[in-house]
């Protein structure tokens, strides 16, 4: 189809593979004379954004003509076609672009003022978009009719078993006979818990996010692959990172305990029947958390292991806190207790897998950017954020996105971008990352003067992957690099209808991204938190000390179930966030102050009073 200038499309549901089977035919097809252009569609991507996309890698051929080098032919990879929003008449601006391609060859140069139209030469077109509905549109049949439709299904089970099982097998095959010869069971026993919670666990309105495909399957091998051969020695270690690696990609998602008992269950059926192990064998503590951050940053060997003395790894990442501090200007004050270190854990395991990405979802106050800066510290990573000031636009937006973007890509520093929901003054800042996350590349950003840095570091690339020297390789070969370097950690609130939209508008922040969600803090929390803010204050409570934050914490878990009875009955929200405790906790300490203040006046205006008296007294004797 290629060789004749056919255009495919690839319909079919997301999670089936078709991306990366377009991938892989191209690349099995591909010779000197195609180079693919990929380019990810969203709820906000623009017509005019698409065609900078595209004539940014064209070069002009002669007058009104214009292509790839000579000889060479492009190949335009567009994913998720179907995801542009309709206009107020029902068109959809960048498939109306690439239509207007496929009928007339060109299109119009927006760059002049006579907007001459332009013929672009040598491009093909495959094209992959899933089911309509959920934000997906129908696209027009003046459109569908310039292609050739190959449809894809879900994959069988038989399918899933042989790739997940050769790619297992390949990594543990080296382990201890009992370990490698679990694989078959492992396989089958993750195909019935990831069918098991496509059924029970499906999206609602407060769910949104609860859509499951083969990228989240695929994300526990991957975790299962991280172990090593020496912490994992027995099918017992092995069950316990594949239950954990279980809770991380499914569990951190769910919203409520119930769901969580639902995938708990679901994992542990498969280990009584396939394995043999029951709850007791497999967890040694409440709770099963991997990490590699026990050596030290400065560590070469740090294997991914379970870390059975959790008291021992909340001083250890004390002892982190405690080094960012001592070589940071803005140093954090952080009561580290069991919940906020498995934070941590989390998210230092999502930033150690390559093309990392998170999605912390929670209220404000709830520490995801203070746990999020620790973790890239802890990870040895440079980390990057943008301060939103009064005046702040998009200009600077693009400006603050390329300089990350250029220090992961030419500078090659390992780099975790923490952008917060807060900071989000366009939609399109959302489009842009939506482009990172995909592809690592957004439409017109780079300038001239960026250019030659850029194709200095391609050129080595290429160079030293002898792969032919050109345009389009050695800018590509710069995006692997942005791609290997950067992760995005994206801080977001669930709380109102605007998130659920941009979730259904840019589907790769769930698809892309390791979500976890920070729920409310337990009771231990609470305590530890209380303890450590009025330790810090010095209030001299005494023997009060510990009944005085046993009282703060009833008040908080009491209206936090009041505002949920609120909800049922009146269908009204009251949030109580964790900020609304260390609001709490400072009004306590302000108003004891205060009232210590105005008494400590009275008292010595009473001494005071009581010895002029005897003064008075004296001299009349």
């Amino acid at each position: 189809m290629i060789s004749n200038n056919k255009h495919i499309l690839a319909p079919g549901p997301t999670g089936t593979g078709k991306t990366i089977n377009i991938f892989n035919m191209l690349n099995s097809q591909m010779s000197e004379d195609f180079q693919t252009i990929p380019i990810t569609f969203s709820a906000q991507t623009s017509a005019r954004g698409t065609q900078e996309a595209l004539d940014g890698k064209l070069e002009k051929r002669r007058k009104g003509v214009a292509g790839p080098p000579p000889g060479k032919k492009y190949i335009v990879f567009v994913d998720d076609l179907n995801m542009p929003k309709k206009e107020e008449y029902g068109a959809q601006p960048p498939l109306e672009l690439i239509r207007q391609w496929m009928d007339h060859v060109g299109w119009y140069d927006l760059h002049t003022k006579e907007k001459t139209f332009i013929k672009k030469e040598d491009l093909v077109f495959i094209s992959a978009m899933g089911p309509p509905g959920g934000g997906r549109a129908t696209i027009t049949q003046r459109l569908q009719r310039h292609f050739n439709i190959i449809t894809y299904t879900n994959l069988g089970r038989d399918s899933i078993e042989m790739i997940f099982s050769k790619i297992v097998n390949k990594f543990l095959g080296s382990f201890q006979e009992e370990v490698s010869a679990s694989v078959q069971k492992l396989v089958d026993s993750t195909q019935i818990v990831y069918q098991g919670v496509q059924t029970a666990l499906r999206p609602t309105p407060n769910k949104s996010h609860y859509t499951f495909n083969l990228r989240d399957m695929s994300k526990i091998f991957q975790g299962v692959c991280a172990a090593h051969n020496k912490t994992v020695t027995t099918k017992v270690d092995l069950l316990r990172l594949w239950v954990h690696e279980n809770q991380r990609v499914f569990g951190d998602r769910m919203i409520s305990d119930s769901d969580k008992d639902t995938l708990l269950q679901l994992v542990l059926t498969q280990c009584e029947q396939n394995f043999s192990l029951s709850k007791d064998e497999i967890f040694e503590n409440e709770r099963i958390i991997f990490g590699d951050f026990f050596y030290g940053i400065d560590a070469e060997n740090r294997p991914y292991q379970n870390i059975t003395d959790l008291t021992k790894m909340v001083k250890k990442i004390e002892e982190y806190l405690d080094d960012y501090n001592s070589g940071s200007k803005h140093q954090m004050k952080l009561v580290m207790f069991l919940d906020a270190c498995d934070h941590v854990a989390r998210i230092c395991r999502v930033l150690r897998q390559p093309q990392g990405n998170a999605l912390l979802l929670g209220v404000g106050g709830s520490g995801r950017q203070s746990l999020s800066k620790l973790s890239t510290y802890m990870n040895s990573y440079k980390l990057y954020q943008i301060e939103v000031i009064k005046g702040y636009q998009m200009r600077d937006w693009k400006d603050n996105l390329k300089t990350v973007l250029m220090q992961a890509g030419v500078d090659g520093k390992p780099t975790a971008f923490l952008f917060v929901d807060t900071q989000i003054i366009n939609e399109q800042m959302l489009e842009d990352i939506n482009n990172v996350l995909n592809s690592g590349d957004v439409p017109a950003l780079y300038k001239v003067e960026d250019m030659e840095a850029i194709t200095l570091v391609g050129k080595n690339e290429c160079t030293r992957r002898n792969i032919t020297l050109n345009k389009m390789n050695m800018f590509q070969a710069y995006l692997n690099r942005v791609k290997s370097n950067i992760h995005l950690v994206l801080a977001m609130s669930p709380l109102s209808d605007v998130f659920r939209a941009r979730l259904v508008k840019f589907p790769s922040l769930v698809n892309c991204c390791t979500i976890d969600w920070f729920t409310n803090w337990p009771s231990e929390a609470l305590i530890n938190v209380g303890k450590g803010s009025l330790l810090d204050a010095d209030l001299n409570l005494g023997v009060d000390e510990d009944a005085c934050i046993e009282t703060f914490r009833v008040i908080h878990q009491s209206v936090e179930a009041k505002s949920e009875e609120f909800k049922d009955q009146l269908r009204r929200i009251n949030y109580v966030t964790p900020t609304s405790f260390l609001e709490l906790l400072a009004m306590y300490k302000k108003i004891l102050s205060d009232k210590r203040n105005e008494v400590g006046k009275a008292r010595r205006r009473l001494v005071r009073g009581l010895e002029v008296l005897d003064e008075a007294a004296t001299e009349v004797d």
